[in-house]
């Protein structure tokens, strides 16, 4: 019977390379339990049989898997152990939060584990506060803003401006403007939603006479959500915090609002809350000097 294990095969540029490698690969494999208990020997046998070789002149190795040149043997072995390392961990993974490595005194694993939670540290979302938002309930509450917020009002507008219209507003005046919205309920409310004491959206509400219902409609602007916190029912909240006033304030009639044409994700979240559109545009004749584009 032909020796299998010790068959070589003549590659067409005339270099040799093992056969057999493919099958080393897949017997490690199957190996699984018996590699948990031996970590060192396992790493170094999924390396060989990555890096399968035979050494040529002036430090330089070839292999079946292709060609790795090093000129330093260190790095060669660093190399060599990396690979090693990262085909144990994807063979071995079923719980990618945990990782396939195990923990003990006189922790032989320690490097190995380190390779492994670096690579998961990776994979993590960016946004890791919203991950981790989405992992429990949100601690919401919504009230009115006081001048304690004129802060993060203005900041929130002045993104709002720059997000929807593309336009820049002037700090000093938008200053002035938050400050007297905060101060004087008559020209206008402003809502905060706060997720564990932190300023996370809002919402203004000003007020217009329709003599046609003898009423008073509540109009939402200066709707702005925080971008790690949409789509978690933010403004759903704020709404229905204001429609549950409005229905409890007399002469208010209902509740208007205006969007961007372009703003489809603001639309489809208004049409959901039961809102329509009415067909009108909204004109303007602004003489102020205090928004500009961009």
């Amino acid at each position: 019977m032909e020796n299998v294990a010790g068959r070589r095969a003549q590659a067409p540029n005339g270099s040799a390379h093992d056969a057999t490698g493919l099958d080393k690969i897949c017997h490690t494999s199957r190996k699984a339990d018996t590699i948990r208990h031996a970590p060192n020997v396992a790493s170094d046998a999924m390396s060989r049989a990555l890096f399968h070789r035979e050494r040529v002149p002036e430090g330089r190795v070839r292999g079946g898997c292709g060609r790795l040149w090093a000129e330093d043997r260190r790095l060669e072995r660093l190399l060599r152990w990396a690979f090693g390392t990262l085909l144990l961990a994807c063979s071995l993974s079923n719980d990618p939060q945990s990782g396939p490595l195990p923990e003990g005194e006189g922790d032989s694993w320690a490097p190995a584990r380190s390779v492994w939670t670096a690579i998961l540290g990776q994979l993590k979302p960016r946004n890791t506060e919203h991950h981790a938002m989405s992992e429990r309930n949100l601690e919401l509450s919504i009230r009115d803003a006081t001048l304690d917020d004129l802060e993060i009002v203005a900041e929130f507008n002045q993104r709002l401006a720059r997000e929807t219209e593309s336009r820049t507003l002037d700090p000093a005046t938008l200053s002035q403007g938050v400050a007297r919205a905060l101060g004087d309920r008559n020209l206008c409310r402003y809502f905060v939603a706060e997720v564990d004491g932190r300023v996370v959206g809002q919402t203004m509400v000003t007020y217009e006479w329709s003599d046609w219902r003898c009423g008073v409609f509540w109009w939402f602007q200066s709707v702005y959500v925080e971008g790690g916190f949409r789509g978690r029912g933010i403004f759903r909240a704020l709404y229905e915090h204001v429609a549950q006033l409005a229905r409890n304030t007399p002469d208010v009639c209902g509740l208007r609002l205006y969007v961007e044409r372009e703003n489809g994700p603001a639309i489809a979240t208004y049409g959901r809350l039961g809102m329509a559109p009415t067909g009108h545009l909204v004109c303007e004749h602004d003489w102020s000097g205090a928004v500009r584009p961009v």
